[in-house]
């Protein structure tokens, strides 16, 4: 804990430590966490294996899963493995945590009567080690405070970092500058997140845009980076502006939302690793100036109870007096902001539920 605070500058009060005894025990005293497969899935390394569909995995099978780093999916009748190597199984560990919250209060946790149930069998069967200024008591006020959370919305970070070595070794070195905005919000200094830290890949579907002004001169105006723009081909012009994201390019997708005149459909897709926008017939311009995060507040997942694709909502925020329109009030693009370190490309596929492991709409795991 010492070498974290020191090299993050960041405080931390209290801490648990899980290792993977407890890990295992405390996925059985679930009974179990149920997790979709949308292929056949395997890692030799990790002796994980599983047919595609829903299964509840038991402790050992939950910690051969989430400690895999080698994943293949067979896909077409084909094994194709997870080219994001330690990015992906970090994501899947992550989305793994949501998943047994979600299970926890399937079990009834929100009740006080079995969450403390829950808390004491986790931390007398060693299970759970806490330090020495952390109680249960501690952690059943904090269960109770959080009794209405959606775990769906609790929000993963990555750091973001680039290859390097050192000496022989393989390692990633963090981004220092990129890294800050994230920090800042553990330090207690709000989203400090800038345009110019975004990058944005712009896709128009329209036919024939009439704007003024192009979203690509707008943005720049605005600050962000331009990676490129294009026109989408061969799909159709999309109804409705769509900001698609990954868990840790949470905080560029709720920046670049701020500047955009209505409320686009937000998805945060597994696996995506990069903010994308792809602006639709509805697409209406951007602001000079970006709206604040209590604006957002019921519009954006996981802001003063919004949740899941909820800021898909129809209605438009009224645009202030300094705006620019584009004329034909229609334009499409795809916005992509990479706060995180992309991988290696690869054929691993997207998940649109935005989480590893979550069922497709209409189909339930027990």
């Amino acid at each position: 804990m010492k070498v974290v605070k020191e090299f993050l500058d960041i405080p931390i009060d209290d801490f648990m430590i899980v290792n993977f005894s407890g890990f295992r025990k405390v996925v059985d005293q679930l009974g179990g966490v149920p997790v979709y497969f949308p292929y056949e899935a395997r890692d030799f390394g990790s002796f994980f294996d599983a047919t595609a569909g829903c299964h509840v995995l038991s402790g050992e099978q939950a910690l051969n899963y989430v400690r895999s780093r080698h994943y293949e999916q067979k896909i077409n009748g084909r094994w194709t493995p997870d080219n994001t190597n330690d990015y992906g199984r970090v994501e899947r560990q992550r989305d793994f945590l949501v998943l047994a919250l979600g299970r926890a209060i399937e079990k009834g946790a929100r009740n006080p009567t079995v969450l403390k149930r829950l808390l004491g069998a986790a931390t007398e069967s060693g299970a759970v080690t806490l330090d020495t200024e952390f109680t249960v008591q501690q952690l059943l006020d904090l269960g109770q405070a959080f009794a209405n959370f959606d775990p769906e919305n609790l929000q993963r970070t990555a750091l973001p970092g680039n290859g390097g070595m050192i000496g022989e070794a393989s390692v990633i070195l963090m981004d220092d500058d990129l890294a800050q905005p994230i920090l800042d919000v553990y330090r207690g200094n709000g989203n400090t997140l800038q345009p110019a830290q975004v990058t944005v890949e712009i896709i128009d579907s329209r036919v024939k845009p009439t704007d003024t002004f192009r979203i690509d001169t707008l943005l720049s105006g605005r600050g962000f980076k331009i990676r490129s723009m294009a026109q989408q081909s061969n799909a159709g012009v999309e109804p409705r502006t769509v900001l698609r994201y990954s868990s840790d390019q949470r905080n560029g997708a709720l920046l670049l939302g701020r500047y955009l005149i209505g409320v686009p459909v937000y998805q945060e897709v597994t696996g995506l690793k990069k903010l994308t926008l792809t602006l639709g017939s509805d697409y209406a311009g951007v602001l000079l100036q970006a709206k604040t995060e209590a604006d957002m507040a019921g519009t954006f997942p996981g802001l003063s109870g919004a949740s899941g694709t909820a800021a898909a909502a129809s209605a438009k925020a009224p645009a202030p007096a300094t705006t620019l329109r584009g004329a034909g009030g229609a334009a499409s693009g795809a916005v992509t902001a990479t706060l995180a370190v992309a991988p290696t490309a690869g054929q691993t596929p997207t998940t649109i539920s935005g989480i590893y492991g979550k069922p497709p709409e209409g189909v339930t795991c027990k």
